[in-house]
């Protein structure tokens, strides 16, 4: 319910901006990485942009839902860092387990990769 609540949030903003023209409807190329990994207390995200994006960076569990939204919003070109200790949006010690990090970009251009926490 969460992923699909997050979904539809990026949905409005993806329109909104839209309709004001300030996407070009090109999708920016971005990369993905993700260390270390497996991780036990803390991993690093990177995610590198060509060129300024709207990002949605989210975790997943091994069922596909939503556990913890890493960041929403503007993104300059470059590589960008964000950390991740291993808690849900609620500030929840995630266990041990398969994850996936999702990114995607105003055009719903996805990148995923696989996360796994070691406690």
């Amino acid at each position: 319910m969460r992923r699909i609540l997050m979904m539809l949030i990026f949905a409005l903003l993806i329109g909104s901006l839209l309709q004001a023209g300030e996407l070009k409807g090109e999708r920016a190329l971005f990369g993905l990485n993700i260390s270390p990994n497996p991780f036990e207390f803390e991993t690093t995200i990177t995610v590198y942009s060509e060129r300024p994006s709207f990002i949605l960076v989210m975790i997943n569990n091994d069922q596909n839902e939503l556990v913890k939204t890493i960041y929403c919003g503007d993104l300059s070109a470059g590589h960008h860092q964000f950390g991740w200790n291993g808690s849900n949006d609620e500030g929840e010690q995630l266990p041990s387990g398969k994850y996936t990090c999702e990114v995607t970009d105003q055009s719903k251009f996805t990148s995923v990769k696989k996360i796994i926490i070691l406690k």
